[in-house]
Formats: C-alpha cells, structure tokens, sequence
C-alpha cells in the first residue's frame, strides 16, 4: 500500500478506498475516496473532484497483479444501508480481520514497526521489539510482541497473555526481526549480504548472515 501511494501520488483516502475493479494491467483509476468520520467510513468522490488515473509501472502492476490473486477476503466488513456509508464491499487494501486502514492507528501500528523493528511506546506502554516466527516462509510470520530486554538485567519471558497468543498464533520460536535494515543498502555491509543472498533458497534454521545454525529456543511455559 505505500509502494501504491509512493508511484501514483494517491492520497491516504484513495488508497484505502481503491477497488479491485480500477485496478488495470498498466493503470489505476482513482475515482472515489473512503473519508473516516465518527468511526464509520463514507464513500466519496476524490478531493476537488480529482478523479484521474495513475500510470503503473511494471514492477508495481505485478505486484499488484499479484497481491490480489494471492490475498483473499477482500469484502470488508462494514454493513451501513445508508448513503453515503461505506455498505461492504471489496478493496485492495484491507487491514486485519477485513477491517480499513484506520488513519489515527496504521503508523503505530504497522508503518513505524515495519519502518523501525519497534512498537512505538504509548502511555504506560514502553515501546517492544517485532517479533517474528522464523519457522515460517522467509522473512518470517509476525507474533505478538512482548517487552524488551534491558541491558543487564535478567530478563524473564511473560508466562501468561504473551506466551499464551505467541502459543495460539503458532510459534515454537521466536527471533527479532528488524525490516529496514534488511532492505537498507547502505546499513553496514548489507549490500554485499542482499546481493550474495540473491537467489538462494532461505533456511529458518540457518542464520542468512553467519552461515551458522540457529539454535532452537523454544518458548517458556
């Protein structure tokens, strides 16, 4: 979705309200908005009647071409009868448990952890790491986070909430993954590492970096 909005110029509103249906093989047409207002989302026409189309370019049409082949549930979840509330209907872009993209939540929630490899800290909540199952495809399958540890302190792994959802969302174990620095070039040797990386086949229990193995940990009870 940033990709989308970084090659095309579109606005947080028309992004979030892109319908498959406007999505072409070399084009998009950005005709209507999703605007957020007291919770609920209205279906409008583009600011200042900006209706337009965006030009694709190729690596961002397959992706797209790919993201909506691949990714099902795309009716989210809204039921309003009433014009001009958002009905229920498919998009491209839809948040977890076929929800939209919430304006005031999706940089704590999704950008600054993809963007930093942290939860951002709010309130009583100190900030904490993403974490990820390695045991899954690479890069590895988001779990719920749990708090960091703090240079020299012991530290303990929670033994109730944490562990409990890290348990139902599946993982046997957990690493920190931090994205940006994965996919920043010029972060330390990186570009030597991505471009011997280049087309290997990835193994969860072989650190990509040393070569060597990664020990199993498995989670505490």
């Amino acid at each position: 979705m940033v990709i989308t909005v970084a090659y095309t110029g579109m606005r947080w509103s028309e992004v979030i309200g892109l319908m498959p249906r406007y999505v072409h093989d070399d084009h998009i047409d950005i005709s209507w908005k999703l605007y957020e207002l007291g919770g609920r989302f209205y279906l409008g026409r583009p600011k200042d009647g900006s209706i337009r189309t965006a030009d694709l370019p190729p690596f961002l049409a397959e992706m797209l071409a790919h993201h909506l082949h691949a990714t099902t549930g795309r009716t989210c979840t809204c039921r309003n009868p009433d014009q001009p509330w958002c009905p229920g209907d498919k998009y491209v872009f839809l948040g977890p448990g076929q929800g939209h993209f919430r304006r005031s939540s999706y940089g704590e929630r999704f950008f600054r952890p993809a963007t930093d490899g942290w939860y951002p800290a709010r309130g009583q909540r100190p900030k904490m790491p993403v974490l990820a199952d390695v045991g899954s495809a690479f890069p590895g399958r988001p779990v719920p986070p749990w708090p960091a540890a703090a240079p020299g302190e012991a530290f303990t792994p929670p033994t109730r909430r944490g562990v409990l959802a890290l348990r139902r969302a599946g993982a046997t174990h957990v690493s920190l993954l931090v994205v940006a620095r994965w996919i920043k070039e010029d972060y330390g040797d990186n570009a030597r590492f991505l471009r011997d990386l280049a087309g290997q086949d990835y193994d969860p229990e072989i650190c990509p970096w040393t070569g060597g193995s990664c020990p199993p940990r498995p989670l505490s009870p």
